[in-house]
């Protein structure tokens, strides 16, 4: 979670919004572009996956 956190941040935050309104648009605009492979890659480490396998 944190390298997909740290890619979004890395999106957003160098720029300037004028209201909390236009940041969650942007926001929004910004998930919706990431793929379920770029969130798996961004999210994948093995030590999470098998964590998460152990309690299935």
């Amino acid at each position: 979670m944190e390298r997909l956190w740290q890619d979004l941040k890395d999106t957003l935050g160098f720029d300037f919004y004028k209201c909390l309104a236009d940041l969650r648009q942007e926001t929004r605009t910004a998930l919706s572009r990431y793929t379920n492979e770029a969130v798996a890659s961004l999210t994948g480490y093995d030590y999470l996956l098998e964590a998460a396998s152990v309690g299935l």
